[in-house]
């Protein structure tokens, strides 16, 4: 499998991932359900490029926008966990559009590999191995 994202674009995304999906209750977050190498590379393996390039300039305008909308020297990867998790909120609430529109996009780039995690799906109680009974329907 050819690579979709360079170490730093993933490195963005693990980020991104941290801060969207923060542990709650019942429900491991993005750091503890350890997201594979190589899943958000997965995800976009067979996408038209043209999907790809949205996704990695997505992650280049989430990962500067800090540097110029938050007057920091640091990129969005690089901010403490509470700090992102501030900055992820105010994005998905932003007034708009565009903005709402990119944390949409990496929240669904980084959500499918999180909750493909075999702890979130434990979690929640899913369970991969659907076993039926001896003569039921399929």
């Amino acid at each position: 499998m050819s690579s979709v994202f360079n170490d730093r674009q993933r490195a963005v995304l693990t980020a991104f991932a941290e801060a969207a999906f923060p542990a709650v209750p019942g429900l491991p977050g993005a750091a503890e359900a350890a997201i594979p190498e190589g899943a958000f590379d997965a995800l976009f393996a067979t996408a038209d490029t043209e999907v790809a390039d949205l996704v990695r300039k997505a992650i280049f305008a989430f990962e500067h926008a800090t540097r110029v909308f938050d007057f920091t020297l640091r990129g969005f990867s690089h901010l403490p966990l509470e700090r992102r998790i501030h900055v992820v909120e105010r994005w998905e609430s932003s007034c708009f559009y565009w903005r709402r529109m990119v944390c949409l996009l990496l929240k669904m780039t980084t959500g499918i590999p999180y909750a493909s995690t075999p702890v979130v799906e434990q979690a929640v109680g899913y369970d991969r191995l659907c076993q039926h009974e001896e003569g039921a329907p399929r």
